[in-house]
């Protein structure tokens, strides 16, 4: 025993010096700036804690996690290059691993610690956490970097009321808040050759946030401009324009509950995402891993009591283009009876389906409209069998805040669209290209035959969060169209509707909200394993609801 322990000294020593590195840390939650106790007065944190998950802003937490990673990792590749000495080799391997990795620990607490007094200094409500990739084969974590948030407080606005002009004290503090993350001064704190490489690539997001009241189109559109604006000021004081980033996702990101005054001030906020320069797709993947927390959704009043205008026609499309001309030979028209959802929105697991509940189609009471092949059915029947908590990504981008299951309303009759805009350069304001998607759901298009009428999806796509939907889809009706010519001709109808997408159990709910009384309100599709396996079209009319099954194949990619 005594000889293994012997044998072992080299090790324990070489993990002894590597901690002798100092930093700050990551605090996590939500903190309001003067209310965080200091190291010595946590009596009741024990040794592992105080090391590893110390809420001191200034304490070692990052460096010391990084540390142990890296001795660990390094002990084993010792022992495994130098058999022939194997407790050596590892004992100098993990020193190397351990201080690559306090050092980059090291650099995260310093602007933890750092960004924790100017929150100090002006009495900012704030949030940190660090942000982790996992491998998707091993199920590993590295940390790579991290979320810095400034809360809106009836002490601190940010921003000028309904604009994206920062306030007199919001500039002062987002520009002190900005020189931490210069980029001549993370290239000159770094160490070595390839550590240099990543902070002169390490990307900036500024990510503006809203809470759910008002039109939610609109609250993107304002929560892009204030976080261009934030960015911008970021360009201005040394972050790099080709590494600086913006992002306006409106009300799609809740970190609280937006049925209170309180959720609803925590959801407005500037958040500052800075990722480690080492993976050129790092900014792509953090955008296609994030899953909102849909327990934070509000779900909209049925539809029968909504006040939202509806177009009363339907207007003739343009000239039909090329692409859409290229859709596939339309499917066998398909049954329109109604699958009942005997599934609660929050239930764990599908429920097995019971039998169809056949409802007599109603003639000439759609007269108005397009005839899918409509059947009434009631306001409870209405919606798809699903589980709604989301299937975990086999690569995530995730902070420790994050919630891990939440529930999604069951009928899209009870949702409305949430905004939110893509991602853009402070260099060119450019959309940043993001290629990583769910299985045949990128660009695609989708159609199948209701009632003699056919109805396509074109331009589908959800990013392979499954939380995600791209750019809005492009809805196309043929009328009638094996009388008037089969799809050569153009469609009838051209519309462009607002689109959300839910991680489910097994797939993807795709939500499309039409809001026209001529052609129907909303339909759900759920996709799973590159194609589509139910889904629903949704129309009401007075206090009538009417639906039609619909699950599209898919025609183009």
């Amino acid at each position: 025993m005594s000889s293994a322990l012997g044998k072992a000294r080299p090790l324990w020593l070489a993990t002894v010096t590597v901690f002798t590195v100092t930093g700050c840390a990551n605090p996590g939650g939500l903190q309001q700036s003067g209310t965080t106790e200091n190291a010595s007065g946590q009596g009741e944190l024990n040794i592992f804690e105080s090391t590893f998950a110390n809420p001191d802003p200034c304490a070692n937490s990052s460096r010391n996690t990084g540390i142990a990673v890296g001795v660990g990792i390094g002990a084993i590749l010792g022992a495994v290059i130098a058999p022939k000495n194997k407790v050596a080799a590892a004992a100098i391997a993990a020193a190397a691993g351990g201080i690559a990795g306090g050092l980059v620990g090291h650099a995260v607490d310093g602007r933890r610690c750092a960004l924790s007094k100017i929150a100090a200094k002006h009495d900012l409500t704030y949030a940190a956490a660090p942000l982790e990739v996992r491998a998707a084969d091993t199920g590993k974590t590295e940390q790579i970097g991290s979320s810095f948030t400034i809360v809106d407080t009836t002490r601190h606005t940010q921003f000028e009321t309904g604009s994206a002009e920062l306030t007199p004290d919001a500039k002062i503090y987002f520009a002190e808040i900005a020189e931490q993350y210069r980029t001549s001064t993370r290239v000159a704190e770094a160490s070595g050759d390839a550590d240099k490489a990543a902070a002169a690539n390490a990307k900036i997001l500024l990510i503006g946030h809203t809470d759910d009241t008002g039109n939610s189109e609109l609250n993107a559109d304002l929560s892009e401009r204030r976080a261009r604006m934030v960015a911008k000021l970021f360009s201005e004081h040394g972050v790099t324009a080709e590494n600086a980033f913006y992002q306006g996702a409106g009300e799609t990101l809740p970190i609280a509950d937006n049925r209170t005054e309180e959720g609803r001030a925590q959801n407005r906020r500037v958040e500052i995402v800075d990722l480690a320069g080492a993976r050129p797709d790092i900014l792509q993947s953090y955008a296609s891993s994030l899953v909102p927390k849909y327990q934070y959704y509000r779900s909209s009043p049925s539809q029968a009591d909504d006040t939202r205008v509806q177009a009363a026609s339907v207007k003739p499309a343009q000239t039909q283009t090329a692409a859409a001309q290229k859709l596939a030979r339309p499917k066998k028209a398909q049954t329109t009876t109604t699958r009942i959802a005997t599934a609660s929105a929050g239930s764990a697991s599908p429920v097995e389906a019971g039998p169809a509940v056949p409802v007599a189609t109603v003639p000439g009471a759609m007269s108005d409209s397009i005839d899918f092949g409509w059947r009434e059915t009631m306001p409870a029947a209405i919606g798809l069998r699903f589980a709604s908590a989301p299937a975990a990504p086999s690569f995530s981008l995730v902070s420790k805040a994050v919630a891990d299951e939440a529930p999604v309303s069951k009928s899209c009759m009870n949702d409305r669209p949430r905004v939110s805009h893509a991602m853009k350069s402070v260099a060119d304001d450019r959309a940043v290209p993001v290629r990583d998607h769910v299985q045949n759901l990128y660009g695609s298009s989708w159609g199948a035959t209701l009632n003699g009428q056919y109805l396509a999806l074109k331009d589908v796509s959800v990013l392979r969060n499954g939380s995600t939907a791209g750019s809005k889809p492009t809805l196309l009706v043929w009328k009638d169209y094996q009388q008037n010519g089969g799809l050569a001709g153009p469609a009838q109808v051209r519309l462009s509707p607002e689109v959300n997408a839910y991680a489910v159990d097994g797939g993807v709910l795709y939500r499309v909200f039409v809001n026209n009384a001529g052609v129907f309100d909303c339909a759900d599709i759920i996709f799973a394993n590159g194609k589509a396996t139910a889904g629903e079209l949704v129309r009401h009319k007075s206090s009538q609801y009417f639906t039609v099954e619909y699950v599209p194949v898919i025609a183009r990619t």
